[in-house]
């Protein structure tokens, strides 16, 4: 999950950078994600907030998990899921509103960009309230930032065990996984 919660995460940092008009005016960014598994949404939305942390131009982000979404991973937790839990609690990432579509009125500092990330919006009963919101979703990464491939996925995780590989071990880990995902 880490490997794609990283490849969003450049998905989404590129669709920033790319669209922003340099205008003095706060600019919005809007993306949503379908519902994602616990550790992926919060190592997305650690690096989604470092990015804005260290932007001047950007402020602190809004990120929002729906409710249902949460409850889930509530009622499925262990203590080290519990106590990831707390930090989205925390760090105020809960949709406590019911109603994720909302955030997309929430105005930008004067001056300053506002990235909003809504996660779990497979949830959201008025999905056509998001229709101005980036889709961000398992298609989008595996097309767009994977180009139809998990070559870049299997190189980092190779070189990250300190493995030393030859290139065509990339495609055969490549034709493997390829093939589950196409068995579904």
């Amino acid at each position: 999950m880490r490997c794609f919660a990283e490849t969003a995460f450049g998905h989404i940092k590129r669709q920033i950078e790319q669209n922003r008009t340099g205008a003095e005016t706060g600019e919005k960014f809007l993306f949503m994600m379908p519902s994602l598994p616990l550790f992926c949404v919060f190592h997305l939305g650690r690096l989604l907030e470092d990015y804005c942390a260290g932007d001047s131009r950007t402020s602190k982000p809004i990120i929002k998990v729906a409710e249902d979404l949460c409850r889930d991973w509530s009622a499925a937790a262990d203590a080290e899921s519990l106590e990831i839990i707390k930090h989205v609690h925390e760090r105020s990432w809960a949709d406590e509103r019911g109603n994720l579509t909302s955030y997309r009125n929430e105005p930008p500092q004067i001056g300053r960009e506002l990235v909003v990330l809504l996660i779990g919006t497979d949830r959201v009963v008025d999905s056509s309230g998001l229709a101005d919101f980036h889709q961000c979703d398992f298609r989008t990464i595996w097309e767009e930032e994977l180009n139809h491939s998990f070559a870049a996925w299997s190189r980092a995780c190779i070189e990250k065990a300190g493995v030393a590989y030859q290139p065509e071990t990339l495609v055969h880990f490549d034709e493997v996984l390829v093939a589950l995902i196409n068995q579904g």
